[in-house]
């Protein structure tokens, strides 16, 4: 069906062709301390520069910093194709919308990632909770098996919720690194 959230090659970003294959082969890149504000903005970016419609996309945050553990462009990716499902599944709504918001969440952080797709089937969410493989021509051939794997990589926990009004969720919950000095910029 066509309410499926999906991800996409992403034509301009060939080094997640790279990523996704050293992902199967279970390579895991080092991580290294870095701003998940920062990995938010560059997908939404990244997602912008790709898109051929500038589908907006709020983002939402309160706090200026959010240190992670991570792989920087791992991360990246696992959120551009949160984004781009979301895009994706939007546009079927006929008034497509999406957001992006990041906040502290006891000693995680979450990001959340919504679209106002259309009502979601019981047999179509459980598509979603459980895809493996992507059923779209110019699809990755993963599904969100690959977003999963970039979670689990990062001990990171992935949820999907069916809104009521149409549409879906994602929150992503990672755990937030702890910094000497709350007031440090990091990656500046």
């Amino acid at each position: 069906s066509s309410s499926r959230i999906w991800m996409r090659k992403p034509d301009a970003f060939p080094v997640s062709w790279i990523r996704c294959a050293n992902l199967q082969k279970k390579e895991q890149p080092a991580h290294i301390e870095y701003d998940l504000v920062r990995i938010v903005e560059k997908a939404i970016r990244t997602f912008h520069q790709q898109e051929e419609a500038k589908t907006a996309v709020p983002f939402r945050t309160d706090v200026a910093t959010a240190p992670v553990l991570a792989d920087p462009l791992s991360l990246e990716l696992l959120i551009l194709n949160l984004i781009r499902n979301a895009a994706a599944a939007s546009k079927e709504s006929g008034r497509p919308k999406l957001g992006v918001s990041l906040e502290p969440a006891g000693k995680r952080w979450k990001v959340t990632v919504w679209n106002n797709g259309l009502v979601l089937s019981d047999e179509q969410f459980t598509r979603l909770e459980h895809a493996a493989e992507s059923t779209k021509p110019e699809g990755l051939g993963l599904g969100l098996s690959i977003v999963r794997e970039i979670a689990d990589m990062h001990s990171a926990s992935l949820h999907f919720e069916r809104l009521t009004k149409g549409g879906v969720r994602a929150e992503l919950m990672i755990d937030r690194l702890a910094t000497k000095d709350p007031e440090k910029k990091i990656n500046e």
